[in-house]
Protein backbone atom coordinates (compact mmCIF):
# COMPACT_ATOMS: atom_id res chain seq x y z
CA UNK A 1 0.00 0.00 0.00
CA UNK A 2 1.50 3.42 -0.92
CA UNK A 3 0.85 5.69 2.46
CA UNK A 4 0.06 9.22 1.17
CA UNK A 5 -3.22 6.55 -0.08
CA UNK A 6 -4.36 7.04 3.67
CA UNK A 7 -5.23 10.67 4.31
CA UNK A 8 -7.92 12.77 5.98
CA UNK A 9 -9.29 16.11 4.85
CA UNK A 10 -9.72 18.99 7.88
CA UNK A 11 -12.01 22.19 6.87
CA UNK A 12 -12.34 25.47 8.79
CA UNK A 13 -16.09 25.64 8.63
CA UNK A 14 -15.85 29.34 10.38
CA UNK A 15 -15.08 32.48 8.52
CA UNK A 16 -11.66 32.99 10.40
CA UNK A 17 -8.49 32.17 10.92
CA UNK A 18 -7.50 29.26 13.23
CA UNK A 19 -3.26 28.97 14.51
CA UNK A 20 -3.69 25.09 14.77
CA UNK A 21 -0.14 25.02 16.00
CA UNK A 22 0.45 21.45 18.38
CA UNK A 23 -3.24 20.52 17.60
CA UNK A 24 -3.25 16.77 16.90
CA UNK A 25 -5.00 14.52 14.84
CA UNK A 26 -5.41 10.93 15.75
CA UNK A 27 -6.05 7.46 15.32
CA UNK A 28 -8.32 5.53 17.77
CA UNK A 29 -5.41 3.79 18.94
CA UNK A 30 -4.20 7.40 20.05
CA UNK A 31 -1.29 7.62 17.10
CA UNK A 32 -1.47 11.14 16.75
CA UNK A 33 -0.42 13.27 14.05
CA UNK A 34 0.65 16.95 15.89
CA UNK A 35 0.24 20.45 13.43
CA UNK A 36 3.82 21.88 12.70
CA UNK A 37 4.76 24.90 14.51
CA UNK A 38 3.22 28.47 12.73
CA UNK A 39 0.78 26.42 11.20
CA UNK A 40 -3.03 28.50 10.14
CA UNK A 41 -5.59 27.03 8.40
CA UNK A 42 -7.70 29.96 7.00
CA UNK A 43 -11.46 30.55 7.58
CA UNK A 44 -13.33 27.83 4.70
CA UNK A 45 -9.73 26.49 3.79
CA UNK A 46 -9.43 22.60 3.66
CA UNK A 47 -5.90 20.89 4.70
CA UNK A 48 -5.22 17.13 3.82
CA UNK A 49 -3.00 15.43 6.01
CA UNK A 50 -1.23 12.02 5.06
CA UNK A 51 -0.15 9.37 6.08
CA UNK A 52 3.18 8.91 4.07
CA UNK A 53 6.29 11.63 3.81
CA UNK A 54 6.62 14.91 1.67
CA UNK A 55 6.63 18.19 1.58
CA UNK A 56 4.24 20.20 4.00
CA UNK A 57 2.57 22.92 1.85
CA UNK A 58 -0.50 25.40 3.51
CA UNK A 59 -2.76 22.69 1.72
CA UNK A 60 -1.11 19.19 2.18
CA UNK A 61 0.93 18.18 5.55
CA UNK A 62 2.71 14.54 6.26
CA UNK A 63 2.07 12.50 8.92
CA UNK A 64 5.66 10.74 7.47
CA UNK A 65 4.57 7.24 9.26
CA UNK A 66 6.33 4.25 7.93
CA UNK A 67 3.29 2.15 8.25
CA UNK A 68 -0.19 2.46 7.83
CA UNK A 69 -2.32 4.71 10.66
CA UNK A 70 -6.30 4.30 9.73
CA UNK A 71 -7.86 0.84 9.79
CA UNK A 72 -9.58 -0.40 6.86
CA UNK A 73 -12.43 -1.96 8.59
CA UNK A 74 -13.60 0.72 11.41
CA UNK A 75 -11.48 3.57 12.83
CA UNK A 76 -12.31 7.11 14.69
CA UNK A 77 -10.30 10.31 13.52
CA UNK A 78 -10.09 12.73 16.29
CA UNK A 79 -9.03 16.86 16.48
CA UNK A 80 -7.41 18.38 19.35
CA UNK A 81 -6.60 21.57 20.08
CA UNK A 82 -2.71 21.98 21.69
CA UNK A 83 -4.77 21.88 25.19
CA UNK A 84 -6.39 18.67 24.44
CA UNK A 85 -9.81 20.15 23.58
CA UNK A 86 -11.72 17.81 21.41
CA UNK A 87 -12.90 20.14 18.38
CA UNK A 88 -13.96 17.10 16.41
CA UNK A 89 -13.60 13.22 15.50
CA UNK A 90 -15.37 11.07 12.92
CA UNK A 91 -15.90 7.26 13.37
CA UNK A 92 -16.73 5.46 10.38
CA UNK A 93 -17.25 1.44 9.90
CA UNK A 94 -17.37 -0.91 7.06
CA UNK A 95 -19.84 -3.16 8.52
CA UNK A 96 -23.12 -2.01 10.33
CA UNK A 97 -21.82 -2.02 14.41
CA UNK A 98 -24.38 -4.72 16.09
CA UNK A 99 -26.33 -1.68 18.03
CA UNK A 100 -26.41 2.05 18.01
CA UNK A 101 -25.61 2.47 21.71
CA UNK A 102 -23.18 0.49 21.79
CA UNK A 103 -19.87 2.06 20.80
CA UNK A 104 -16.77 1.16 19.19
CA UNK A 105 -17.14 -2.32 17.25
CA UNK A 106 -14.45 -5.23 19.46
Amino acid sequence: MYLNDEYVTVKNTGDRLIDMTGWSLSNKLNDAFTFPDGFDLPGGATVTVYTGCGVNTTTELYWCSLHPVWANNSDRAVLKTASGTIIDQYAYYTYAPRCKTCGDPP
